[in-house]
């Protein structure tokens, strides 16, 4: 997991080929990007810009991908992000292909994720987005970008 803020993003543009273009895309479109999918190079980086409300933490709730590193940024509102190994979690929703997701319960520690911060989330990290802070559930708006692990 890389935590920081976007404006500190060119000190990670080398990380992987594509995520000069996620943060190119993010300066440039970001802010105004309507909620849904931007496919930036086809299947392997794809912007998700949303807005939701956070929720309560729950336990059965930790994602995993296979196919693909999340980088997760904050444009408004903050949230917890719960971080945890998915080795030492059960698996309640069986890994979807298509998806690129399995559900697991578990425990992790949380890290919190405010407006103009960003998260680098790697398949090997079972994590939890969208949780509520200690003020409770607050409108968010997030763009996830999906960046294919086969690139690096």
């Amino acid at each position: 997991m890389i935590k920081d803020s976007i404006s500190n993003s060119k000190l990670y543009l080398n990380a992987h080929p594509l995520f000069a273009k996620a943060f190119e895309w993010l300066n440039e479109f970001g802010a105004t990007a309507p909620d849904g999918k931007v496919f930036l190079e086809g299947e392997d980086l794809v912007a998700i810009p949303q807005h939701y409300t956070s929720h309560p933490y729950v336990d059965n709730k930790y994602e995993t991908h296979k196919r693909y590193i999340d980088i997760q940024v904050v444009l408004d509102g903050e949230e917890l992000v719960y971080l945890g190994n998915p080795d030492q979690m059960v698996v309640n929703i069986p890994f979807d292909v298509e998806k690129d997701i399995d559900f697991r319960t578990g425990f992790g520690e949380a890290t919190t994720l405010k407006a103009g911060e960003f998260m680098v989330i790697y398949p090997h990290e079972a994590h939890e987005p969208a949780v509520s802070t200690a003020s409770g559930d607050k409108p968010v708006h997030k763009i996830i970008f999906k960046v294919a692990v086969s690139r690096l």
